[in-house]
């Protein structure tokens, strides 16, 4: 299997009736794909473009990158299997073999070569794994990662399941607000925020939805969804109005568009709140 830590790309996830789309995104590709729940042994099976549509020769990575993804976000632990000849990705009903932690005597090393250069979110799953204390101070350091917002969140989420960080909803909030590009943490934050839907971070979506930027209609939309305003898939008006919030529109269509968004979600922007 190779290792999907190659990609800048994103992969998000939507879900419709017993199925929906997934979309993977990066500068200058996006590759679609369709999913279905199925029945044991299978969990999930993804269809994509087959290898006789392929242009290129990135399917392979690109298909474990989306994989490994579909695991992370939707079903933790569950092994894959993919098809390339026919573009089919199958996310199985059971788990993937875990090694065995690491004794005592064997955890500096380990640790050491863990948070050893730029740690990733990888790189904080495995050392929240280990039960040591140089590991959390790793963890730790990681919360205030100086450049990716996907690294703080791994090791804000991974705090909060040790019991050692409370209040994850303020984290994810002031997180959603430094969004810039899908690629940069976007999928990790609006999970966390589907998840901690409280005031704040709906009042963090709010100012991303409003702060002109790629991740702008992604986080629009979800706030539809959370508060109830709207449910995918979305009619006509509510895509044409979500399309005019991106980066590449108009300082008027986007002023507009997150009028109509106000509107509908009823809530009102405050400038002065912080997280």
């Amino acid at each position: 299997m190779a290792d999907p830590g190659w990609s800048d790309g994103s992969v998000e996830i939507t879900e419709t009736g017993p199925g929906g789309a997934i979309l993977y995104q990066e500068d200058r590709l996006a590759v679609r794909f369709s999913w279905e729940f199925a029945t044991s042994p299978a969990l999930v099976l993804v269809f994509g473009p087959s290898a006789r549509g392929w242009e290129g020769a990135r399917q392979a990575e690109i298909y474990d990158f989306v994989a490994a993804e579909i695991v992370r976000q939707r079903a933790p632990g569950r092994a894959y299997e993919i098809d390339l000849e026919e573009g089919v990705i199958t996310i199985l009903d059971r788990a993937t073999a875990r090694p065995t932690a690491p004794q005592p005597a064997e955890r500096a090393p380990v640790v050491a070569a863990l948070a050893n250069g730029d740690v990733t979110w990888r790189e904080v799953e495995a050392l929240a794994a280990i039960d040591d204390p140089a590991a959390r101070a790793a963890v730790d350091r990681a919360l205030h990662h100086h450049l990716s917002i996907d690294t703080r969140l791994s090791a804000a989420e991974a705090m909060h399941r040790q019991g050692r960080l409370a209040d994850l909803e303020r984290v994810i909030a002031r997180e959603l607000r430094g969004l810039s590009r899908p690629q940069d943490g976007m999928a990790r934050a609006l999970r966390l925020a589907a998840a901690h839907p409280g005031d704040r971070v709906q009042q963090a979506l709010l100012w991303a939805s409003w702060n002109g930027t790629d991740c702008a209609p992604h986080c629009a939309a979800l706030l539809l969804a959370l508060t109830g305003a709207a449910q995918e898939p979305f009619d006509e008006t509510v895509q044409a109005m979500l399309a005019r919030l991106g980066l590449h529109n108009s300082a008027y269509d986007r002023q507009a568009a997150f009028a109509a968004l106000c509107a509908l979600v009823r809530m009102e922007l405050d400038f002065d709140a912080t997280d």
